[in-house]
């Protein structure tokens, strides 16, 4: 994709066919945002609104007219369309232009000439565009210089290139420039006003002063000392302490960590790169002028050098960047990231045929369609269960915190948590980042011990921590103009996440002394993974097959399953396993008033209520879910298989029939648990496998199992936890999927790992252990029995990218190369 480093670029690309689109960058420093595309019909066109320093703004659009019928006409629309019928809707479309509120400059290729503006001919289009200028519907500006110098020289120059706008007087006259080789000539307008900036500023982490930091703490936490220690304080006064406390150590961090805005160097090139740029521009100018072919030869041929030349120097730029990584270093792996991930721009998103095209606007359109996944189960009932769950909020609310049952905080404990604290994660909205918290004096962490116990006391989560910050992230292959192509990423304080680990370790503990949790459940459990579930399923089939039995698995789809979460039914059940009254009380408190709001860029959504589900991101949620669910119904004559809200129900039997009868019974009992409890399952992406080696027709299914009154549909292989499971159990799919998925992430890094990169070899087995390894053997216990032939796809994928990486020919023996990259085979790595 097109790419300016320090520019964000917006794109209209064209849908109906291969070229044209349009695009506009705008500078990361200026403040703006994007605006709704005009509703045209024939100009394409894409549109940004820029802030002045005048309190006023301005909007600029690109745009693109083709002036020819069978590109202007979309592929969607009749083709009897004649020339007349296209001058009307040009007519219309600069009509439309014209009624743009505020002052705006529109800017493009109008493919319309006429002698207005200095054309030696003029056609239909110059003619409209002429005629609508005259009736004072817009200025045109344009430079006094063609803007069109055809490669053809026979081929006579003309102004394509148009400005549009209501502000001329603001305006200076537009100057072509000359010195790009393109047949469009670049063209450069002043604009009078001067724009509003966005000046960033980075902290410089190695010139930080922690001793100051740590200084500016402790004589400012003197005074709130006092208000701290007292034996009991109300809830104003826990907010007003973490508020003040907030501010204490942002203060500091601005005071002991210098910042620096970021300045970007320009790009400087070699004097001969430089000199060949200045014979071009001047033989290119004489080419204008005199439109002889030879010059034009000539400027060919320059252009050309000065491609090669720029692609030699800047092969050689990054070669010598790579050269200088040490290993494993920070720059290392932000060149490897900022490869793999590239940053992702929200364009504009439409939603019931409206367009959402600013900031605030695409903030708040995803706000609401992540709040609404919070009320997917809201209108769910079951009057007997709601009745139990009102008496038991009743009696929690009645019950009084035993002061003696509370688990006291302690110095080590908060000490340990604060230590272990990842520095690379990002702030939530108190803007507190790790780095900071780790560099805590002790002072500060005897205030978070003294905090922490308040709010066990008074079954109180502060207010400030339950505003969460929350990132829209694109899924993987979803349309990005539509809203529910994103998934929310919710960034919580580093304060709330001490406290949220603290309210875990007790509540953890609790349910380990009374064995709460099922066995069934494996997610978010210390000690176990994915491949428990999954390696329990395989042996499962393996024994069923070898006993002439078949298998049937079924794989449930919970729809948002943690953001649906029965905030009343979840206390409930707390109260049900008999936990401390003073443990019910702060999860109650930290379910409530909870709200989020959509960051994007510079701009923020509305703050949104969260009636439902657990917090995404938090440190206490999956526990939480856990217990929701700990009650699920126990399987008689089939295994359940759960990870977090991944579940899998599978049976076995001798016939049909039997395994039918047996998971149909068992998902009626998962129907109603899931419907009593507010939990909604996905009856169109729940799949079912048949496993078997019979191939007569009256062992196969002969009928669908049903789940919510709907079918459940047989597939030949199925997903589960990561591992493709195929109907023969040969796992060839999930190879397959495994070498493609490596050949896609090959491509990403290749500008590391290419057989002429001068990344060192150390840096290349880094990248193959840390980022490929990973992908080749996940679920080595599962599949690792596979035929042979399916264990060497692997081998053969490894052999080929470690001699990529290595830059070893083709020929080399596989012994050698595992032997000089210091990896195992894939034989040797799998793990039984």
């Amino acid at each position: 994709r097109f790419n300016i480093p320090e520019y964000t670029i917006y794109r209209n690309d064209r849908k109906e066919s291969r070229g044209g689109g349009v695009a506009i960058a705008v500078s990361n420093t200026l403040i703006h945002e994007q605006i709704p595309c005009i509703k045209s019909h024939v100009i394409e066109n894409v549109g940004i609104q820029i802030n002045t320093d005048s309190n006023s703004s301005l909007k600029i659009y690109s745009i693109y007219f083709a002036g020819n019928t069978s590109k202007c006409i979309p592929s969607s629309c009749d083709l009897s369309w004649d020339h007349n019928h296209l001058k009307s809707l040009y007519r219309s479309d600069l009509l439309k232009i014209s009624q743009i509120n505020g002052n705006f400059l529109i800017c493009g290729d109008f493919n319309s000439r006429h002698r207005a503006w200095k054309c030696t001919r003029a056609n239909g289009w110059g003619k409209i565009l002429n005629e609508l200028s005259d009736l004072g519907k817009f200025s045109i500006l344009y430079p006094t210089q063609p803007t069109y110098i055809p490669h053809n020289h026979k081929a006579k120059a003309s102004t394509l290139d148009l400005c549009l706008t209501n502000i001329p007087n603001q305006l200076a006259n537009p100057a072509v420039m000359q010195e790009l080789s393109s047949d469009h000539l670049p063209v450069v307008i002043k604009y009078s006003t001067n724009f509003m900036r966005n000046v960033k500023t980075y902290p410089i982490l190695g010139r930080a002063n922690w001793a100051l930091f740590k200084r500016i703490i402790n004589e400012r936490l003197m005074v709130e000392e006092v208000v701290v220690n007292c034996s009991q304080i109300s809830t104003l006064d826990i907010d007003n302490l973490i508020g003040s406390f907030t501010r204490v150590i942002n203060y500091a961090f601005l005071k002991a960590v210098p910042h620096k805005p970021i300045h970007h160097s320009k790009l400087t090139l070699p004097v001969h790169i430089t000199e060949l740029f200045k014979t071009r521009n001047i033989i290119q100018r004489q080419w204008f002028r005199s439109r002889h072919p030879l010059l034009k030869s000539r400027c060919d041929h320059l252009n050309y050098i000065i491609r090669k030349e720029l692609f030699i120097y800047n092969n050689a730029k990054w070669n010598n960047k790579l050269q200088k990584l040490d290993k494993c270093s920070k720059p290392f792996w932000n060149i490897t990231k900022a490869i793999k991930k590239r940053k992702q721009i929200v364009p504009c998103l439409s939603k019931a045929d409206e367009i959402y095209a600013s900031g605030k606007e695409k903030a708040n359109i995803l706000a609401d369609v992540f709040q609404l996944k919070h009320n997917l189960t809201h209108s769910y009932s079951n009057q007997n269960t709601i009745d139990q769950v009102k008496i038991s909020l009743q009696s929690i609310a009645e019950t009084p915190n035993n002061i003696a049952e509370i688990c006291r905080v302690t110095y080590p404990e908060v000490f340990s948590i604060v230590k272990a604290l990842h520095t690379r994660k990002s702030p939530g909205i108190d803007g507190i980042p790790n780095i900071s918290l780790k560099n805590l004096p002790t002072s500060a962490i005897n205030h978070i011990v003294n905090i922490a116990n308040h709010c066990l006391q008074a079954g109180y989560f502060p207010r400030d921590w339950k505003i969460a910050k929350i990132v829209p992230i694109l899924k993987p292959g979803k349309p990005p103009d539509n809203p529910e192509s994103y998934r929310p990423i919710s960034l919580l304080s580093g304060l709330s996440k001490i406290l949220e680990k603290l309210i875990k370790l007790r509540l953890v503990k609790f349910l380990d002394i009374h064995n709460t949790l099922p066995t069934v459940q494996y997610g978010f459990r210390n000690g176990l993974n994915t491949i428990l579930p999954t390696l329990k399923l395989r042996n499962y089939i393996k024994e069923s097959i070898q006993s002439k039995q078949s298998v049937g698995l079924v794989t449930l789809d919970i729809e948002a399953a943690f953001d649906t979460v029965w905030h009343d039914g979840l206390l409930h059940k707390l109260k049900m396993i008999g936990t401390p009254i003073y443990l019910i009380k702060i999860v109650q408190n930290f379910l409530t008033h909870r709200y989020f709001s959509v960051n994007l860029n510079s701009s923020q959504s509305a703050r949104r209520i969260l009636n439902a589900g657990v917090p995404q991101g938090s440190v206490l949620g999956p526990t939480l879910f856990n217990i929701f669910t700990h009650d699920i119904p126990q399987a008689t004559n089939c295994v359940l298989s759960l990870f977090a809200d991944d579940a899998a129900v599978y049976s076995a039997g001798f016939s049909y029939s039997e395994i039918n009868q047996s998971m149909q019974s068992y998902l009626n009992e998962l129907d109603i648990y899931y419907k009593k409890w507010k939990i909604k399952i996905n009856p169109n992406k729940t799949n079912a496998i048949f496993f078997t080696k019979r191939r007569k027709p009256r062992y196969l299914p002969d009928r669908q199992l049903r789940i919510l009154d709907s079918p459940i549909q047989w597939v030949d292989n199925i997903r589960y936890l990561g591992i493709i499971f195929d109907k023969k159990l040969t796992f060839k799919y999930h190879i397959n999927n495994t070498i493609m998925k490596v050949n896609k992430i090959i491509c990403t890094l290749y500008p590391l790992i290419n057989r002429k990169s001068k990344l060192s070899i150390s840096n290349k087995i880094i990248i193959f252990k840390t980022i490929f390894n990973p992908i080749l053997m996940y679920g080595s216990p599962v599949w690792g029995r596979c035929a042979q032939t399916h264990i060497k796809k692997l081998q053969i994928c490894q052999n080929k990218l470690l001699k990529l990486i290595m830059n070893l020919p083709y020929y080399t023996n596989t012994k050698y190369l595992h032997i000089k990259a210091g990896v195992q085979k894939v034989q040797q790595k799998i793990q039984y």
